[in-house]
């Protein structure tokens, strides 16, 4: 009673209150959204609360056919319904004519918590609203035209909301326009099966249709027409895949997985998605392809790459043999599968990949085309994971250069361009020049993509990295633990990114000297690594290294040693005798021989290492230490076996 006389009375519509307020309340179940369509109803129609509730009342079998019990499947009531169909009935027959009920429909295939008010004037809805615009004698001459524009779509919209079927806020940003989730229900509800595929396509293509060409610029806005997306798509079901996939399926699929947000949630509906595509065109439809690529980057993004890779190989096979092997979607598939194997460590395969790539885009684009630069740092980085850095730095820098003059310097291909070059530097041992990239990297993230998204949670790692290698160690681990707490939250405890910022954690602790800190982190993140990657990914090899590292700083040097045999001898068998991976490691181990005494075991290593260290033209900038470390190694031996007396001459030192 208190609700609808506040209602009808701040409309200056107090007699329409009567004495049947209490049992119009008691109809309507108490229930809110009921009572908002009745006081909307009675002010626009000027209806007291007697002769609104006998409307009710007396309407009840017609209304129950439209809406049977049996689909009030959210519980929403037959008051609710009851008051919904009266009220869409009067908005049906008020100006303009005819177009409340399918503009009421469209809108129930959008998200509830809102929708932009610039949906109402895209050429997709004004379509869909004139198949229903037809001429009516209660319409003066300038109002039977049967076509719908913009003015008009808005006319309809703005009719809803005086009856209170959606509310429209001018304020609401890109939310402006809601509707009820129980209205939207008992709307789709009362559409007939033939009309589901015209609706839910007209709200598709507008949605579409709002899509900005760079996402990157309105995040708020992008993040609204996803969920609007999501619930399209859910509503929808099968009904987009008919004789194609429709666009905002790809639109809204790879929008999340560019966010990085909800992962396991984006695998889940590349899977739904895929499995749509296959039923209804078919396994060798080009959108089919497509769905399936999207489907093996989503599980290659949550760390399930032995699932990402034979999907890929299999897109790869097809796309070749039906598209041939020059097509850009071949091209993009090949980029894809290299991506998998670099991720899975099998580096040499990806460069292989990635080099073909290269070679085709500079072949069939142009050597400065967009797809062509990315190629370009996408092999850079492959060249990052096989220690062939002076290569990789040399692509990153041309890359950089083009990246920024086509996008421009805040667009998010070119924060990943600027970062990859970072990474290189500091591999390179340019500590400064990397550290100065990466900080404008994790602000020009903050500012563009906002502080708690993936990708600037992911920098702002790397850059805690690259302070801790530049002995800055208290910045380092305060970057690091906030930087992992959110990744944690984000992507979980098992996703790679996790471990990596748990490792790179670890890493700052150790040189912080918290040694059991340090060593507890590593140690779990050794257990969770085998788990999930198994014992010859490459990050298993890294984690299994820095737990040596750390056993080896806690005095525990047989610990240290058999861990680091493990390490070598396994990085020889996957990278090679000569990857810059394989050095360190055989550094490493050198140096435990060294502080267990065994000494020309750990001279024989260095100089294995340093020998591989100087290849011509490509010296590695620590190989002056090593020598430096070798020297004073081999003088503490002369003098040791001097001491005993011993012929240095059979010492086999020939180097």
């Amino acid at each position: 009673m208190a609700f609808l006389q506040e209602r009808l009375i701040s409309a200056q519509m107090p007699h329409l209150i009567d004495d049947s307020v209490d049992a119009l309340g008691e109809v309507l179940g108490h229930l809110p959204l009921a009572l908002g369509y009745a006081a909307a109803y009675m002010i626009n129609e000027d209806e007291a609360c007697s002769t609104y509730l006998a409307r009710i009342t007396s309407g009840k079998d017609r209304l129950g056919e439209l809406l049977p019990g049996e689909l009030d499947s959210e519980g929403y009531g037959h008051g609710v319904a009851t008051a919904l169909l009266l009220s869409l009935n009067a908005a049906q027959q008020a100006k303009p004519v005819g177009l409340a009920v399918p503009a009421l429909h469209l809108a129930a295939y959008l998200a509830p918590t809102g929708h932009p008010e610039a949906l109402w004037a895209t050429p997709a809805l004004t379509t869909y609203l004139s198949a229903f615009r037809k001429p009516h004698s209660v319409d003066t001459v300038a109002d039977q035209a049967t076509g719908v524009d913009a003015a008009l779509a808005r006319s309809v919209m703005r009719l809803l909301h005086r009856y209170a079927l959606i509310t429209v806020q001018s304020r609401g940003g890109p939310q402006a326009v809601r509707i009820h989730a129980l209205t939207a229900r008992a709307a789709r509800e009362t559409i007939l099966e033939k009309d589901k595929p015209t609706v839910a396509m007209a709200a598709a293509d507008a949605l579409v249709e709002l899509w900005p060409a760079e996402d990157h610029l309105n995040f708020p806005l992008v993040a609204v027409l996803r969920a609007n997306a999501d619930t399209i798509i859910g509503h929808a079901d099968n009904l987009l895949w008919q004789s194609s996939g429709h666009r905002l399926i790809f639109l809204a699929g790879e929008s999340h997985l560019r966010t990085g947000l909800h992962l396991t949630a984006t695998t889940a509906f590349w899977e739904r998605q895929t499995a749509l595509a296959e039923r209804c065109l078919g396994e060798e439809h080009p959108d089919t392809f497509t769905a399936r690529a999207n489907l093996a980057d989503s599980y290659s993004r949550v760390g399930r790459t032995g699932q990402a890779i034979p999907i890929e190989e299999s897109v790869l096979t097809d796309r070749e043999r039906i598209l041939g092997t020059n097509h850009p979607d071949t091209l993009t598939a090949r980029e894809y599968l290299a991506n998998s194997y670099q991720q899975a460590g099998r580096t040499d395969e990806a460069i292989t990949l990635h080099e073909r790539v290269v070679a085709d885009r500079e072949r069939i684009l142009g050597t400065h085309h967009l797809d062509t630069l990315t190629g370009r740092s996408i092999l850079a980085v492959s060249y990052q994971q096989a220690g062939r850095i002076d290569e990789a730095i040399t692509l990153l820098e041309d890359a950089l250069a083009h990246i920024e003059r086509i996008l421009g310097t805040h667009h998010p291909d070119t924060f990943i361009a600027r970062a990859n070059l970072a990474v290189s530097y500091q591999q390179a041992g340019r500590t400064d020049e990397a550290i100065t990239l990466h900080e404008r990297v994790v602000a020009d993230r903050e500012r563009i993509l906002g502080t708690h998204h993936l990708d600037t949670l992911i920098a702002r790692s790397i850059l805690a990295d690259g302070y801790r290698q530049a002995g800055r160690t208290d910045e380092a681990i305060t970057l690091h633990e906030n930087a992992l707490a959110d990744i944690e939250r984000i992507l979980g405890n098992d996703h790679p990114n996790t471990l990596i910022a748990r490792a790179n954690l670890a890493d700052g602790y150790l040189q912080a000297g918290r040694i059991d800190d340090a060593i507890a982190l590593e140690e779990s993140v050794l257990s969770d690594i085998e788990r999930i990657l198994g014992n010859d990914h490459l990050d298993t090899l890294g984690a299994r290294a820095n737990l040596a590292d750390g056993y080896l700083q806690a005095g525990r040097i047989d610990d240290a040693i058999a861990l680091e045999e493990s390490v070598l001898s396994d990085r020889e068998r996957i990278l090679g005798n000569d990857h810059l991976d394989t050095l360190s490691a055989r550094a490493n181990l050198a140096v435990s021989y060294y502080q267990a005494g065994r000494t020309d075991e750990a001279i024989t290593l260095l100089e294995l290492t340093l020998a591989g260290m100087r290849v011509p033209g490509a010296e590695h900038p620590n190989a002056a230490v090593i020598e430096e470390v070798l020297e004073g190694w081999r003088g503490e031996r002369y003098l040791m076996w001097k001491a005993a007396g011993k012929d240095l001459r059979l010492s086999g030192l020939a180097c």
